[in-house]
């Protein structure tokens, strides 16, 4: 008895480990003062949408980022090395995305309890952020999740590169982006995401974080 005992706690210390070994460190987003225009978007003609067949988004949301640096990365590509797979082979952790670019010579940081206004504040700057949310706002299941680009907002709209291929209702327009959600449907995907994390985001860039 005292046996099964100890291998059922060394098992139990065992899942413990492996789950630590994959969680991402966040941070909380610094007190800035915000100060970004009414409406921005990224338009980077030399970029390109890609998109996934099965569950890559997070790789083809990287690789459009890469590109937006000058990389020629491609998802499906990209995929097959992406770090920090789950153990099924089709996703990647949140850390994945975070070791990818760090690997590239990138700073990377993945953010909770997000705003609005901090998307925002990044995108002023030029810079692309990867949010990570819900695929629908009524899914039926927390894990049911994705990566993808936010690369514009105004007032009212968050503009994406989507790699969902029935999710980009803007695909054959000559646009830096092809799918907008409007700020308050994008709040509801962007909360309790997996049940653990609340309005995560990454900030990546070639500057100091």
């Amino acid at each position: 008895m005292k046996k099964k005992y100890i291998l059922l706690l060394l098992c139990s210390l065992f899942i413990i480990m492996v789950f630590y070994s994959y969680q991402t460190n966040t941070s909380k987003p610094k007190k800035i003062n915000y100060n970004y225009p009414s409406s921005f978007i990224i338009d980077n003609k030399d970029n390109f949408f890609d998109y996934q067949p099965w569950y890559e988004c997070s790789a083809f949301s990287s690789s459009y980022v890469l590109r937006h640096y000058g990389y020629k990365d491609t998802g499906l590509k990209l995929f097959e090395t992406m770090p920090n797979k789950l153990a099924s082979g089709d996703g990647i952790y949140p850390q994945g995305i975070v070791s990818l670019f760090e690997s590239r010579g990138f700073n990377a940081r993945m953010i909770v309890d997000g705003t609005i206004d901090d998307l925002k504040q990044e995108l002023s700057k030029g810079n692309p952020v990867i949010v990570y949310i819900h695929v629908e706002a009524n899914a039926e299941s927390v894990h049911y999740t994705h990566y993808v680009p936010v690369v514009g907002y105004d007032e009212e709209y968050l503009y994406f590169v989507e790699s969902l291929p029935y999710k980009a209702n803007y695909k054959d327009q000559d646009l830096p982006y092809n799918h907008k959600t409007d700020i308050e449907t994008f709040k509801k995907l962007w909360a309790n995401v997996e049940g653990i994390y609340e309005s995560p985001y990454f900030i990546i860039n070639k500057n100091e974080l």
